[in-house]
């Protein structure tokens, strides 16, 4: 199953290289928020990527799709994250 994750131009070497990871500098989560629809969450001056989560061991809530927002509790490695054009 594909999904997507918008992030800012600066966001995305580091995300390619170490993965989306709910710990990363000053910023902490207890979870990465991931959309169904690649349109979403995106707006002009951000990056879309997409995220294959098949068969990624960790629970996923799905909210009622408003907003078509997917969390994920668990870090995604960076094999399954990549950029869409």
């Amino acid at each position: 199953m594909k999904l997507y994750h918008v992030t800012k131009p600066e966001n995305v070497d580091p995300i390619l290289k170490n993965g989306l990871l709910r710990c990363h500098g000053d910023y902490t989560s207890a979870f990465i928020s991931l959309s169904e629809r690649p349109d979403s969450w995106m707006q002009e001056g951000l990056v879309l990527l997409e995220v294959d989560i098949d068969g990624i061991g960790c629970m996923v809530k799905t909210w009622n799709n408003d907003p078509d927002e997917i969390c994920v509790w668990g870090d995604i490695s960076p094999e399954r994250i990549k950029v869409v054009k």
